[in-house]
């Protein structure tokens, strides 16, 4: 039947999806393995997760007083860890609109360099974050905040 051939290719493609995923593969056919391998969502789905991004962020943009730091931060990171796998153009609809990006990304740099704990999950979300052309053109304009920026998240900015 279809489906020996079909879960051979997946089989198939799975060690070069891994190779896709490692810092080092790059070029064409890497690029390719990255649409093939990216996850995609339904329009319901898709609009759901825009919600959720959308409330995880309103805590960090507003600077509400009432949700405290580290939870705040937590939501965020859980809800941008469902973006996984998303492609870049899908990640721009997620994620480009959200604002204020410098007041955010101070936010986090100031939570990274007072909270050593979250540091490395601090990077994380950056390095989801600087995949959308709109957050790293924020960042442009900024300097001063790119100075304040601890090595590994500048790391995670020329990833």
């Amino acid at each position: 039947g279809v489906a020996k051939p079909v879960s051979a290719a997946v089989r198939a493609v799975e060690p070069l999806a891994a190779a896709e995923s490692s810092p080092k593969a790059s070029g064409p056919v890497a690029a390719a393995l990255a649409v093939i391998v990216s996850r995609t969502l339904k329009p319901e789905a898709l609009e759901a997760l825009r919600t959720e991004v959308e409330q995880s962020f309103r805590p960090i943009s507003t600077k509400d007083s009432r949700v405290e730091a580290g939870e705040a931060f937590g939501t965020l990171r859980k809800v941008l860890n469902k973006t996984s796998g998303l492609d870049r153009a899908t990640l721009s609809t997620l994620l480009g609109d959200i604002n204020p990006k410098v007041s955010i990304m101070g936010w986090l740099v100031d939570l990274c360099n007072d909270k050593k704990r979250y540091r490395s999950q601090i990077v994380s979300v950056f390095s989801i974050l600087f995949l959308v052309a709109d957050w790293l053109a924020a960042l442009e304009g900024v300097p001063e905040l790119r100075e304040r920026m601890p090595e590994e998240v500048r790391s995670a900015e020329a990833e």
